[in-house]
């Protein structure tokens, strides 16, 4: 008998031991599921992309005339950089706008640089010589990599207003719709010039300057948390 009771007592206290290590366990897993599972909804919701809707869609199904225009100082400074914003602007509206007919983007340049004082033309007179029926006009009024008067960091800067012509709107001289447009890059701040080249500096602004002024014209998805962009 007495060897009996000593056994039922073992089972009794393992069996306790098992009951208290699966206590444990259900505490332990009551405890870190819910933070996994929010770690894990936090992921999800941070790979999120969100739809953003044109501001202006008349660009659809019409011929278009890109012409860009930015101070001597800018040209001065960045000889390549208009045409090369004007050139990509072009492929990109082509390309994502419904219908669109673009104005080939050498002919419009050649047309600028025969008519340097077209700022000051009307409207009118621009949609005709060019046979279109939208003019977007990019006037590009601040383009810098670096900060005025520090050459040793980068913080690119492109900044235009972005106005449209309607040749056949209520007034054919005047913008039917205008938007400011603001990009910077590098996001990362304090970024010196040892740490990226001035062509990748330069190339990062033009595009992310692009892409949101072109964004202005079609539907678009983005990330709903974009990440730090920086010198790519």
């Amino acid at each position: 008998m007495g060897t009996m009771a000593g056994a039922w007592q073992r089972r009794g206290r393992a069996c306790v031991a098992l009951c208290a290590a699966g206590a444990v366990a259900a505490a332990l897993a009551g405890c870190f599921i819910p933070g996994l599972t929010a770690a894990i909804g936090d992921n999800i919701e941070r790979s999120k992309d969100i739809e953003i809707l044109a501001q202006y869609r008349g660009l659809e199904n019409k011929t278009v005339a890109i012409l860009f225009h930015a101070d001597m100082a800018v040209q001065y400074e960045h000889p390549t950089a208009v045409a090369n914003m004007a050139i990509n602007m072009a492929v990109k509206l082509q390309a994502q706008v419904s219908g669109i007919r673009v104005l080939n983007q050498r002919t419009a340049l050649q047309w600028m640089h025969l008519n340097p004082s077209w700022p000051m033309m009307p409207y009118s007179v621009i949609a005709e010589e060019l046979d279109v029926e939208r003019i977007v006009v990019v006037d590009l009024f601040e383009f810098r990599l670096t900060p005025p008067g520090n050459r040793w960091i980068w913080d690119g800067v492109a900044a235009a207003n972005v106005g449209v012509v309607e040749s056949d709107g209520l007034d054919s001289d005047a913008f039917s719709d205008e938007f400011m447009v603001k990009a910077e890059f590098p996001t990362v701040k304090g970024l010196s010039i040892e740490q990226a080249t001035r062509p990748n500096v330069e190339t990062g602004l033009q595009k992310l300057f692009l892409d949101d002024v072109a964004y202005l014209f079609y539907d678009h998805v983005v990330p709903k948390y974009p990440k730090d962009r920086s010198t790519g």
